[in-house]
């Protein structure tokens, strides 16, 4: 889903003409049930102290505005295939602006495809009241 979308959003911002800054980062850390079947903390590398280190992100976003239209859309995916459908949409924190919205039928995704990334997109502003860290602009709209 991640690599449609990055295409595919490409592809939308020339053909639409629209002058985008774009926000690429992630949040928070994945998790996995352990032995005892709790959550724990997803880390890449263990170093020699024993510290774990690079820790492996639960949600890749794209925050994409075009500042002189005064647009905006966040996309996010969770990047854990082993989620159930029902964790998956738990960690969902936003009205999903893109399902069931013919204006985003150019990206493409499958957004319930667990094993491709679980996906949704939202408004600047539900997404700021989760991931907060991005530059004050304004936004009237989404960017479709």
């Amino acid at each position: 889903n991640w690599n449609r979308l990055e295409q595919n959003l490409r592809r939308r911002i020339g053909q639409a003409g629209y002058h985008t800054m774009v926000y690429t980062g992630t949040f928070r850390v994945t998790q996995l049930r352990n032995q005892n079947n709790r959550l724990v903390d997803i880390f890449l590398h263990r170093a020699s102290n024993g510290a774990l280190q690079i820790p492996v992100p639960l949600y890749f976003y794209k925050v994409v505005h075009d500042s002189s239209r005064r647009l905006g859309t966040a996309f996010i995916s969770i990047n854990n295939p082993y989620y159930t459908q029902a964790e998956a949409r738990n960690l969902q924190f936003c009205t999903d602006r893109c399902r069931n919205n013919n204006a985003f039928n150019w990206v493409g995704w499958q957004p319930d495809r667990i094993d491709l990334g679980y996906s949704f997109c939202c408004t600047i502003a539900d997404f700021r009241r989760t991931i907060p860290h991005l530059p004050a602009f304004n936004v009237n709209g989404l960017l479709t």
